[in-house]
């Protein structure tokens, strides 16, 4: 009865639906120009009694399966039953197939011919007094026959749903599309300064690819303006005329729902695949538990059972041969592990919550994958449909980047929208946008990629402009006792080089109590004092117990916004933070160290996040050069109470898992911004002074920069509501773009031409600037305290 009443409620929703679509269509005229509609309403009701009949032969098979073994079953009848719902079964599948352009293989139709001849023996038998099967293989081959047959025709109804799915996309939009080319308006370019050169670049080329009339363009400006605004994002939404009646709304496209995994086995494998992803497995190895406590917080917190499964594909180009760094083979004798805890931690949390994940390393892999795809697409100036996409979403780094320029000359801006690019220190829109960089000497061999901002992912939340991911401190022991701590200081740095010239400073901690290191001797120690003990380059869980024993975890200066110091405060240590002064030999050495970088960023002290978002008492900050400053401070440490031990939520298992499933949720670069994510009533629109950045006046104000605003602010009316009054506003372009617009130099105005160069940190004019800013949740500076409002 209950697989009676779905098939019932099936047609009668379907009806309703169908109704509803054609009433619409018929009323703007489009239905006799489009055969499209015809071929989805054909194929959408053979695929919907295609579906009932699999569901219910199904069901009624099953039931009488069991039934069976306890219950005396009359065989006449249920033989009966079954060839009629195989032949009814077959019949709606092979016109669903047959309207989709299928092919029915020939071994299909034997085995349906075979399970007809078998049953039309048993009904034969039977209606001559014998009993039916009366060879037990016999019976088995008929079960095992329909039940082939059944699980064949449930692999074929999934594809076909593929199809009906990609035809109501198109329908939708095409139905849409003929709608706004009929009668529309043409909408204010307000805000979108590229529209026009690409209205006029369509005008002229529109007919130079058949990709822009699949897509609806007809030459005429309201299709094209239609395509630039739905398609590419380049122009304002064409509002439909008023005397339309609204379209019915985009079908729901199903899709595989996110579950959190609890066995690494499946990702274990993967990783086994090749040796140079020994280290992070690992340290995944070590950290699966913690993995697992945190979804089990999460999924008490959050349904991710309404998002969507992802297939992701993460190229990890700075573990392959070509890029000559070695990283995989020194990870274990002190080779820089920064970006391989961040990887890592990246691969654990998109497994943890479900996505469907492909890892690569080699040029090779990377092209077997992509190309064969990419290969099948015919046009490269229209952008890719969903069905389309081999990946929803690509991470890499940026030596990743060049092995996929390389691998996909010609088609890589088709999937660059996908693209997150894992950057530890961030990368500045002016160094990112090529041709502001050229023109203003912004020089970096790691700039000019031409993404969006936020498609960079940084460690840490240094640079708003681009995408905080962050990695998770590593605890071995969750709980760090002050019987565990012993009066001793160990040294942030691995390398004999990091400690030339601080003997002096190091000397004067070692007056009060003993310092031990863990520092790479391969090469000799020219550089660290006598007075330490060494203890080698340790493996993750001996470390973990060096860093729980120490009671002061001493920086050097060097190396920058490293996950050491917070690993260290996470035990309970506390932080020596080297201020950075201006001129001073730290100064110049970051710069120099930055100058390489595509950032503006100085740096005020040796780890700027410790010092922003901890403070004290689990961060200290220290001049080095001041001795006895320095000697009090570590006797305040050693006399005074155990710190107890400290984690932003945003460097938990926890919390990266979190904030990885809101952003691969919410963030979509392929699409026109929907200001959902953080939402509009997070935004805090502000002032600043002259010369002064967004970053600095939005700190000011305890709140930070949200980049994802600037296209809704940057408008006439903006400065309106901020009782600013404007004699002109100025849209500058080409040689006097600048980061710092939107912004305001006495009753001149100024707004953004290139989307690509809003900037929090931009400040190269003599102007205010015009901010939006955002509150946060301390410890969780990702989300705004209305983030999580639905």
């Amino acid at each position: 009865m209950i697989s009676k009443w779905l098939f019932n409620r099936c047609i009668k929703y379907q009806t309703k639906q169908q109704s509803s679509q054609t009433d619409w269509i018929k009323e703007n005229r489009i239905i006799e120009e489009n055969k499209l509609v015809y071929q989805w309403f054909e194929l959408r009701y053979s695929l919907l009694w295609c579906r009932a009949a699999l569901h219910y032969s199904a069901m009624s098979f099953g039931r009488a399966y069991f039934v069976s073994k306890s219950v005396r079953i009359y065989p006449i009848k249920f033989a009966l039953f079954l060839l009629c719902v195989v032949l009814l079964c077959s019949i709606f599948f092979f016109d669903a197939l047959r309207h989709s352009n299928g092919i029915v293989e020939a071994h299909d139709e034997e085995q349906v011919e075979n399970i007809i001849k078998l049953s039309n023996r048993y009904i034969s038998k039977l209606t001559q007094g014998e009993l039916g099967f009366q060879n037990a293989s016999e019976t088995e081959s008929f079960k095992t026959s329909l039940i082939s047959y059944l699980s064949n025709m449930k692999q074929r109804v999934e594809e076909l749903e593929k199809k009906v799915q990609i035809l109501e996309s198109e329908l939708h939009y095409k139905v849409v599309a003929k709608a706004a080319i009929s009668k529309c308006t043409i909408p204010s370019f307000e805000g979108y300064s590229s529209c026009q050169g690409k209205l006029e670049w369509m005008r002229a080329k529109w007919n130079s690819d058949s990709c822009y009339a699949e897509w609806g363009v007809d030459g005429s400006d309201c299709s094209i303006i239609h395509y630039l605004s739905e398609v590419e994002h380049w122009c304002p939404k064409v509002q439909l005329n008023s005397s339309l009646s609204s379209p019915p709304p985009m079908p729901q496209k199903k899709f595989d729902q996110l579950f959190f995994q609890n066995d690494f086995s499946a990702l274990y494998a993967k990783l086994n695949s090749n040796s140079y992803f020994d280290w992070i497995k690992g340290r995944i190895t070590r950290m699966e538990k913690s993995w697992l406590d945190g979804a089990k917080k999460l999924s008490s917190k959050l349904d991710i059972s309404m998002w969507k499964k992802k297939k992701i594909l993460l190229h990890l180009g700075l573990l392959s041969d070509d890029s000559g760094w070695k990283i995989a083979k020194n990870a274990f004798s002190g080779g820089p592990l920064g970006e391989m805890v961040q990887w890592a931690d990246i691969i654990s949390s998109l497994f943890v919550l479900g996505h469907d994940i492909t890892l690569t390393i080699s040029k090779e892999d990377l092209s077997n994958i992509v190309m064969p795809n990419l290969r099948s697409i015919k046009s490269s100036n229209c952008p890719l449909r969903n069905d389309q996409k081999l990946f929803d979403v690509i991470f890499t780094d940026i030596y990743g980047l060049k092995m996929f320029k390389k691998v996909t000359p010609d088609k890589f801006h088709l999937i660059q929208c996908n693209i997150r690019v894992v950057d530890s220190f961030g990368t500045e829109p002016e160094y990112n946008n090529p041709g502001y960089a050229v023109r203003h000497g912004k020089n970096s061999e790691w700039g000019k990629l031409d993404f969006m901002p936020k498609q960079f992912n940084t460690m840490f939340p240094h640079t708003p402009d681009n995408t905080f991911l962050g990695f998770v401190i590593e605890q071995i022991n969750n709980v760090t006792s002050e019987n565990d701590k012993q009066s001793i200081a160990l040294v942030y740095g691995k390398k004999d080089e990091f400690w030339q010239g601080r003997s002096e400073y190091l000397n004067a901690i070692h007056e009060v109590l003993p310092i031990h290191g863990t520092v790479d001797e391969k090469e000799g120690l020219h550089h660290v004092p006598p007075f330490v003990e060494n203890h080698g380059v340790l493996p993750g869980e001996d470390l973990h117990k060096l860093l729980h024993a120490a009671k002061i975890f001493v920086g050097m200066g060097f190396p920058y916004e490293g996950p050491a110091p917070l690993e260290a405060i996470a035990s309970g240590a506390v932080f020596l933070n080297p201020v950075i002064v201006k001129d001073s030999p730290l100064y110049k050495k970051a710069n120099e160290f930055y100058m390489k970088k595509p950032t503006t960023r100085r740096l005020s002290s040796q780890h700027p996040y410790a010092e922003t978002y901890i403070g004290h008492p689990h961060v200290r900050m220290v001049h080095m050069h001041d001795i006895d400053a320095v000697k009090e401070i570590a006797k305040e440490i050693l006399d005074g109470p155990s710190v107890t031990p400290y984690m932003p939520e945003e460097f938990t298992n926890f919390g990266m898992l979190e904030r990885v499933a809101y952003l691969l949720e919410k963030q979509d670069f392929c699409s026109e911004p929907t200001f959902d994510w953080p939402p509009l009533s997070s935004l805090q629109v502000l002032v600043s002074e002259k010369e002064s950045s967004c970053v600095d006046a939005c700190t000011k104000q305890g709140l930070i920069c949200e980049p994802n605003f600037f296209p809704y602010i940057n408008k006439k009316s903006i400065f309106q509501e901020l009782n600013i009054k404007c004699d002109t506003h100025s849209v500058p372009s080409g040689d006097d773009e600048q980061t710092d617009y939107p912004s305001v130099d006495g009753k001149k105005c100024y707004m953004q031409n290139n989307n690509k160069l809003f900037s929090c940190a931009g400040q190269h004019t003599n102007t205010h600037r015009i901010c939006p800013c955002r509150d946060y949740i301390k410890g969780r500076v990702a989300f705004c305290k209305n983030c999580f409002v639905t």
